[in-house]
């Protein structure tokens, strides 16, 4: 995703970010920022989780409406993320589908010295290493 990302520490600036949405109901999304600027376009095949904040489905969430999401203090048990993990609270929401995916996060990094809170606004951009799971046909 192109990501605006505006911190308290450095001026606003634009950089690809890698979401992903994963577990049995999509219940997990993780946020892994590359460090790379993010110019128009399509996003580089390169990139690389640097840090990455995990997030869990805030409980009672319609499935239809924006889902929302909890930022979480420390990794459950049997979960890695790639890049270095960030500790932090705050929210993710992700809005619309497909091509017009939207996301916006605020957060606060628990850990010092990892990276400074953060306000994101993104948007779905193209990239080659996209992987998106086909639905699960219904169990009989």
């Amino acid at each position: 995703m192109r990501a605006r990302l505006v911190g308290a520490i450095r001026p606003s600036r634009f950089e690809w970010i890698i979401v992903s949405r994963f577990g049995r109901d999509g219940d997990h999304l993780s946020i892994a920022w590359t460090t790379l600027p993010a110019r128009p376009g399509e996003a580089p095949i390169q990139l690389t989780p640097q840090q990455t904040a995990l997030a869990v489905r805030r409980q009672g969430a319609s499935a239809r409406a924006a889902a929302t999401f909890q930022l979480i203090r420390s990794l459950p048990e049997g979960l890695t993320v790639a890049g270095d993990f960030v500790p932090a609270e705050g929210y993710v929401r992700l809005y619309g589908g497909g091509e017009r995916l939207r996301l916006r996060s605020e957060g606060r990094c628990l850990k010092p010295g990892i990276r400074s809170d953060w306000h994101v606004s993104a948007t779905r951009a193209s990239w080659m290493g996209e992987f998106v799971e086909s639905a699960s046909p219904p169990e009989k």
